[in-house]
């Protein structure tokens, strides 16, 4: 009997170990299925001009990236004197509405890049 119950420890050890490499097989199929199919193991960072990342995860393909800009207010200044600037996900063309001055004004955002990284609403009241 005591020769079981010595035996349980390194049973149990080896039980971990097993779990340990299957769980590494199944990651690493998983992954190759993954690239066999065209899709990256996970979303690549996106540094074009796209609003939408549509790259999905295979894990689960419901998911849609949308990645927040920073847009600068063209013509609109802050009391300071600095630009005016708002971020957010709507995607170029959505024209926003903001509060100048005691003035509502519109802004058109685009994919218009400026100097300081930041993207170009352009007035659309004018």
């Amino acid at each position: 009997m005591s020769l079981l119950l010595n035996a349980i420890p390194e049973l149990l050890g080896g039980l971990g170990t097993a779990a340990v490499i299957s769980g590494t097989v199944q990651l690493a199929r998983r992954l190759r299925r993954a690239r066999a199919a065209g899709h990256p193991p996970h979303p690549p960072h996106n540094t074009q001009a796209d609003d939408v990342d549509d790259t999905r995860s295979p894990l689960d393909t419901r998911v849609i990236l949308v990645k927040a800009r920073r847009y600068t207010l063209l013509g609109a200044i802050t009391d300071t004197g600095h630009p005016l600037q708002i971020t957010t996900t709507r995607l170029a063309g959505t024209v926003i509405t903001q509060n100048i001055g005691g003035q509502e004004r519109q802004f058109e955002l685009t994919t218009a890049l400026l100097y300081d990284g930041t993207y170009a609403a352009e007035p659309s009241d004018r």
